[in-house]
Parts: C-alpha cells; sequence; structure tokens
C-alpha cells in the first residue's frame, strides 16, 4: 500500500508518459507520410515514363514512316523524269540513285517492324502500369488521408492531456514536484518501483539504508541512477 502523495504523483506521471508516447507517435508521423508521399510519386513516374516510352516510340515509327515517304516522293520524281535523260550514262546514273533509295527504304521498313514490335511491349507495359495505377493511387491517399487523421487526435489527445496536468500538480508538495520535473525530461519514468529492493529504472539493487527509508514512504532517491523509488507492498 503506497502513501497519498506517491499516489498523487503516480496519476501525474502516467498523464506525462501517456504525452511522452503520443509526443513520440507524432513525430514518427511525418516520416511515415513522407513515405506514402514518395511511394505515390514514383507510381506516377513509373506511369509517366510508361507514357512516355511509349510515345517516343511511336514518334519514331512516324519519323521513319515520313522518311520512307520522302523517298517513294523522290524516286516517283526521278522517273517522271526519265524521258527526258538521253545519255546512258545520266540514265545509269538515275538506276544507281534509285537502287540506294530503295536500299534505305528496305532498311528504314526493316526497321519499322522492329519499331512496331517494341510500341506493342511499350504499350502493353503502359496498359500494365494504367490498370494498377488508379488502385494504387487510392489505397496510397487513403494512407495519407488516415494519417493526417492520426496526427489531429493524437495533436487533440495532447492538448486534452496537458490540460489536466496542472490540478495534478496542485494536489502535489512543492519539494516532490520539483524533483520529479527535474527528472522528467530523462528517460524512462521519474519514479519507479522496487522489486525485491531492486530499482524498476537500472535494475541494481539499492542499500539496505534506502531501502528501510523507502518503507517509511519519503521521498527517496535510487542509490544508483537517482530517479524517485517507492514501494507498493
Amino acid at each position: 500500500m503506497t502513501t497519498k502523495w506517491i499516489d498523487d504523483l503516480l496519476v501525474l506521471q502516467e498523464a506525462d508518459m501517456r504525452i511522452r508516447n503520443l509526443k513520440s507517435r507524432l513525430e514518427l508521423l511525418p516520416k511515415e507520410k513522407l513515405k506514402l508521399e514518395n511511394e505515390l510519386e514514383a507510381e506516377k513516374k513509373a506511369l509517366s515514363d510508361a507514357r512516355s516510352a511509349s510515345q517516343k516510340i511511336e514518334m519514331d515509327i512516324k519519323r521513319v514512316e515520313s522518311e520512307i515517304k520522302s523517298f517513294n516522293d523522290r524516286i516517283r520524281d526521278i522517273q517522271s523524269k526519265s524521258a527526258m535523260v538521253k545519255k546512258n550514262d545520266e540514265y545509269q546514273a538515275m538506276l544507281s540513285e534509285i537502287a540506294n533509295i530503295k536500299a534505305k527504304i528496305s532498311d528504314l521498313e526493316t526497321a519499322e517492324i522492329e519499331l512496331f514490335d517494341t510500341f506493342e511491349e511499350a504499350k502493353s507495359v503502359f496498359s500494365v502500369y494504367e490498370k494498377g495505377f488508379a488502385e494504387k493511387e487510392k489505397n496510397i491517399k487513403a494512407g495519407i488521408k488516415e494519417l493526417d487523421e492520426i496526427t489531429a487526435e493524437i495533436k487533440e489527445e495532447i492538448s486534452r492531456v496537458q490540460t489536466s496536468r496542472p490540478p495534478l500538480e496542485l494536489r502535489i508538495d512543492a519539494n516532490v514536484l520539483h524533483e520529479y520535473n527535474r527528472l522528467l525530461p530523462g528517460k524512462g519514468t521519474p519514479m519507479v518501483k522496487l522489486q525485491d529492493g531492486i530499482c524498476d529504472n537500472c535494475h541494481l539493487r539499492i542499500t539496505p539504508q534506502t531501502l528501510n527509508e523507502t518503507r517509511k514512504h519519503s521521498l527517496i532517491r535510487c542509490d544508483n541512477c537517482s530517479h524517485l523509488v517507492y514501494l507498493d507492498d
């Protein structure tokens, strides 16, 4: 059984540990939100890259088609002037030019076929990204919204608990409160229970003299870590 000042201090400590835990959780939320936001941006980029890749190949196909058309137009232009060619060497030069152009057209047509195959693959990749993106975006945005709601709830809870703190402090002796508040910024809880003469904070045994003083429910510190200690007997 504990005395009243210990009970009152434990109530205050419970409130402070609640605030500490809530603040610790609150500190993690921005990182979690940023992770989701980065994940969403990565999904958007993947979709955009897939779209751009498909569009680039489509533009390459149109460029090749345009070059083929230009070469065919050139052949027709040469052929239309063939009737005016009188000299054999000029005629042979014309035929050679047409042959060279046809060879270029053949190479372009081969490249065009390869581009069409690549285009189909790129369209398929884009289609997969496009179909999956909407669901991924929905889930990620839902996660971000949930984190925002949790953030608001935690801030509200911190405010509520902090508001309850001053009345709790008024119930505690000024000297006790001073010692408690001095320890509060450190690790662990300012006041800890003794278990078989061992401090719950540092897990070291206190001296018999300190243990006897603790049995009187006095304001006692651990011999090792200086945290306030009490017995619940």
